[in-house]
């Protein structure tokens, strides 16, 4: 990178000679972001208090007793969308919906990852809507997020499932019911 600076009047262009002014060569590294690691963002950064991630920029999420959620904007000119989540203490459930429907609910088609601790990765493949939605359910602290556009595979790799943390889901649900009635007591 070339800088100039000519006394008293502008400069007509990069290579212009001139009698009074200053001119300095710089060199410009520029890398491809690594995101192959995923750092711990809680040990060098606040919580964040936004609810939108940036592109392969990790951030520190904050505590929760219930959830968090957050959204990734163009996932539908990427081929795929890694989110991976890791560090701190507890055990969270990660879950994500590309496009309509909005965040992810039980029962929905989303796309879970239910591990034992706070790493999980969830992939989703040719995503078709401009939004993908993410919550973090469970108990945690300190955990880090991530979403990696155009990424096949997560930063960290989940340990073994949570037999615990998994749902059954049913298609249908049988209900019996008893009337009865206390003797003297009409019920509302």
């Amino acid at each position: 990178m070339r800088i100039a600076m000519k006394y008293n009047s502008p400069i007509a262009s990069a290579w212009e000679n001139f009698n009074a002014g200053e001119v300095e060569g710089y060199s410009v590294h520029i890398k491809k972001r690594d995101t192959s690691q995923l750092e711990d963002m809680c040990l060098s950064q606040p919580p964040t208090e936004q609810s939108v991630l940036a592109d392969s920029v990790p951030v520190c999420v904050k505590s929760s007793p219930q959830f968090q959620s957050f959204s990734v904007s163009g996932a539908d000119s990427a081929e795929s969308v890694a989110i991976t989540s890791s560090y701190g203490q507890g055990n969270l459930t990660l879950e994500a919906r590309n496009g309509e429907g909005g965040y992810p609910r039980q029962g929905d088609d989303s796309i879970r990852s239910k591990h034992v601790g706070n790493t999980e990765c969830v992939v989703i493949t040719n995503p078709t809507k401009y939004w993908t939605n993410i919550v973090m359910h469970g108990l945690f602290q300190g955990a880090t997020i991530v979403a990696d556009l155009v990424a096949t595979n997560c930063r960290k790799e989940p340990g073994p499932i949570d037999p615990s943390n998994v749902v059954n889901e049913f298609s249908h649900v049988n209900v019996i019911i008893f009337p009865f009635s206390f003797n003297g007591t009409p019920l509302p």
